[in-house]
């Protein structure tokens, strides 16, 4: 399987720069057919969609805090362990129990999983981008592979990525679209797996709020946006991680800095391959980076605003 790294070069030696790269959150319609489609939302009114490639939890599961820390938790972080945050599931959203990482990947994390050595370690803490939504989660089952986790995502019946045929899918304004989208959108996720996934559009909103110790800001953490995150009023390019103060739940960078890729479809169409992404980053306005404010893109989209914040079940270790 051929691998495109098209962007991590420029992801890990520079800045972002606004001019270089697609705008795609800031485009609501698009007229050419081979340009990556957009959809913008201000609202987070419509109901969870769901795609027929989700394997669902058997049961909503409600571990406790005490539960989590006395069963299951893992002090043991690393570059090739994250470290991630207890989030305590809601019976009344449906909602069970999670981790999800402490902060965006960084770049040197996703350098040492995939046996990348050539990027700037000065560039290291700042989070990852270029990342398209099939790179997510090929990252995140050879990360569950290495840890020896149970890998979430299956494409044609192989969980390891590196048995996934074709090329790799990838959009750049350069090169437009590159690959079969189709080819690679039937990836299933098993839920119940204790291995890395990219969170669910539900999942990535609760943990932004703080979860069930929510003070309701309008941004994860704050209803000031300068004391949580980076967006282009007060950065125009990423910064290192946890450098802003966290949300409730200790959980860095939620609003603003990249955005976020997650697991669902922004449609339940076959024909709309589009992924939601959330959080605002450091090239857009504040207000995109609300907990409430929807994007979603081409699963194949590279960009340099765009990374990845992994998420898991609660499971055996």
């Amino acid at each position: 399987m051929k691998r495109y790294l098209y962007f991590l070069i420029p992801v890990v030696l520079c800045a972002c720069s606004k001019n270089s790269v697609r705008q795609s959150v800031q485009i609501t319609e698009l007229t050419e057919p081979n340009n990556a489609s957009v959809s913008v939302q201000n609202s987070e009114a419509e109901d969870e969609v769901k795609t027929v490639h989700e394997e669902k939890l058997s049961q909503i599961d409600i571990v406790s805090e005490e539960e989590y820390l006395a069963l299951y938790a893992d002090t043991d972080c690393s570059l090739t362990k994250p470290k991630m945050i207890f989030v305590e599931g809601n019976e009344h959203l449906d909602l069970s129990s999670f981790e999800i990482g402490e902060t965006e990947v960084t770049i040197e994390q996703y350098c040492t999983v995939i046996g990348e050595t050539e990027f700037n370690k000065e560039w290291g803490k700042h989070p990852i981008a270029g990342i398209n939504w099939f790179e997510a989660i090929m990252f995140c089952n050879k990360l569950s592979i290495m840890n020896g986790y149970e890998p979430c995502y299956t494409l044609n019946g192989e969980k390891d990525p590196s048995l996934w045929k074709g090329d790799l899918p990838y959009y750049t304004e350069a090169d437009g679209h590159v690959g079969d989208i189709s080819e690679w959108n039937p990836v299933r996720c098993n839920f119940n797996a204790n291995g890395y996934r990219l969170p669910t559009k539900k999942e990535w909103a609760f943990a932004a709020r703080g979860g069930n110790k929510s003070n309701h800001t309008q941004f994860s953490g704050s209803d000031d946006i300068d004391e949580v995150g980076w967006t282009e009023e007060n950065s125009k390019e990423r910064q290192q991680v946890a450098t802003k103060k966290p949300n409730e739940l200790c959980i860095y960078d939620m609003s603003g800095n990249v955005w976020e890729w997650c697991w669902d479809k922004m449609r339940s169409d076959p024909n709309d391959f589009r992924r939601i992404v959330k959080g605002g980053g450091c090239g857009t306005p504040a207000s995109y980076s609300a907990i409430s404010y929807i994007s979603s893109d081409e699963p194949d989209v590279q960009s340099l605003y765009y990374g990845f914040r992994l998420c898991r079940s609660i499971g055996e270790r």
